[in-house]
């Protein structure tokens, strides 16, 4: 498990994103706040897909079902493709939000029901998503195809 500070950038993120009516609202929020020099807008569905939907995991309700699928990794171990959970800390057992680890502490994700899908380091999540990550790898590794040209390898 890692824990992720509450930077600055989270909290224009957490701006951006819940005061945002729109995908396209919140894509321009997020450039407005100066967060695009380091989120990338991969694609935007439009769909009623959320994150845990994205990464293949969309029965995945709580952090014992991660445990009992898949195999966790410690932070300093994890590999290209390996899932990244965020939970926060009074309730750690309840997934926030999850992503797919790009390499080099970079993440692909999928923020909100019908947002958009986003490149982003680690920690820049808004806040609320959560304040700590944990990796689990799958036998199978996944990288989304909008997303294959970010993996830092």
């Amino acid at each position: 498990m890692l824990q992720i500070s509450n930077s600055k950038i989270r909290k224009k993120l957490d701006k951006a994103l819940f005061d945002s009516y729109t995908p396209d609202e919140f894509c321009e929020r997020i450039s407005e706040r100066s967060c695009g020099r380091f989120i990338t807008i991969v694609k935007n569905p439009y769909n009623k897909q959320e994150c845990r939907d994205y990464t293949g995991q969309g029965s995945f309700e709580f952090y014992r079902d991660f445990e009992k699928a898949f195999e966790h990794v410690d932070a300093g171990d994890e590999q290209i493709g390996d899932i990244v959970l965020y939970t926060y800390g009074d309730n750690p057992y309840i997934p926030e939000h999850v992503g797919i680890h790009l390499g080099e502490w970079w993440v692909v994700s999928k923020w909100g029901e019908g947002g958009p899908v986003l490149v982003h380091p680690l920690d820049h999540i808004p806040s609320k998503w959560g304040d700590k990550v944990h990796f689990f790898r799958r036998e199978n590794p996944f990288i989304p195809e909008e997303a294959k040209e970010y993996v830092k390898e």
